[in-house]
């Protein structure tokens, strides 16, 4: 054999170790979900240069003075067909958080499965998780992801989260001096992507209780990106085709009014980026595979964020599209604390 058929060989021997122990961290990363906790602050500014802030707080159990206003679990990107994580053990993780400190809510951000005709799966999973909700007495909200577009309206109903892709509701504050807005938008897909303004939150609910913080559940974090504009206008539309409802955009545009005295999102909790769920040191996944802006041109790819007037936290998800494997982007549900002053 010659040296240089020799230098060969072994070079794809170590490709092929290489890559053999590349699949088998993913297949350790996707079914060892990691538990966080992280807090949203009140934004600085509203420069469209997105900066990474502290992410996870410790976890102690010894503090028990509250000085946040709201607590949540926060969990997206479910994709149920290739999710690892089963529905039971996050029912255990509700228990024990709610056990712990008490949950003020359960947030859904999207993506219920990769296939609409299998949405049976993620129907069943989303339900359980209602039904611990309601056992508990936990508002259980949600919105739906680019992958839900084509789910029938009777499927996501039956997934049992409130769907809040076109309204709000509100909470108290812990610190007892105030209510907290959660609003959702919905996500069109990308094909017909239309930005939808969210609802216009009130500066004070019914009671005349102020409104001391609003927080935007969505499912893309590029949103924020439109944000003062959809202030102005309502929608913005962008699709590939033609086939986008007209009468929902025109809606939009002739409730922009509204709009313009509501509270605007100081907070946003997304997904939809998987932490780009099988990372490379180039970064090719999202130069040449995501078109999504922020982690292309800002490297906003998961954790806490500010940027244009909002806080963010982009979580990596629970589940996992086209195959069950992850590299350098373990999944994840969150404990997020919400500080409204």
């Amino acid at each position: 054999m010659s040296t240089s058929m020799l230098i060969t060989l072994i070079v794809i021997d170590l490709i092929t170790i290489l890559i053999i122990a590349a699949v088998l961290r993913g297949l350790w990363e996707t079914r060892h979900t990691v538990i966080d906790y992280a807090e949203l602050h009140a934004p600085i500014g509203k420069s469209r240069n997105f900066v990474r802030r502290p992410v996870f707080m410790r976890r102690n159990d010894a503090v028990t003075t509250e000085k946040y206003d709201l607590r949540v679990l926060f969990f997206s990107d479910l994709h149920a067909e290739y999710c690892q994580f089963t529905s039971s053990q996050l029912e255990n993780v509700i228990r024990t958080e709610h056990e712990r400190k008490r949950l003020d809510a359960v947030l859904f951000g999207g993506d219920i499965v990769n296939d609409p005709l299998k949405s049976s799966v993620g129907v069943e999973y989303l339900a359980h998780i209602s039904s611990v909700c309601s056992e508990l007495d936990i508002p259980f909200l949600g919105v739906t992801g680019n992958h839900d577009v084509m789910i029938p309206a009777e499927d996501i109903e039956a997934c049992g989260f409130k769907d809040i892709r076109r309204s709000y509701v509100t909470l108290p504050s812990r610190l007892g001096d105030g209510q907290i807005a959660i609003c959702g938008v919905p996500d069109t897909g990308r094909e017909n992507r239309v930005w939808f303004a969210p609802s216009p939150v009130p500066h004070e609910t019914e009671d005349g209780s102020p409104v001391i913080a609003n927080v935007l559940l969505g499912h893309n974090p590029d949103y924020i990106l439109h944000l003062d504009e959809l202030f102005l206008d309502g929608a913005i539309v962008a699709p590939k085709t033609l086939e986008y409802d007209a009468e929902a955009v025109e809606g939009a545009k002739a409730r922009a009014v509204e709009l313009h005295e509501s509270k605007r999102p100081e907070y946003m909790l997304a997904g939809h980026i998987h932490g780009g769920q099988i990372r490379t040191p180039i970064g090719i996944e999202f130069s040449l595979l995501r078109k999504d802006i922020l982690p292309k041109k800002q490297k906003v790819i998961a954790g806490v964020y500010e940027g244009c007037g909002v806080s963010l936290f982009l979580s990596r998800g629970v589940g996992n599209i086209l195959l069950p494997l992850r590299i350098g982007a373990r999944p994840e549900v969150t404990i997020v604390e919400i500080y409204a002053r």
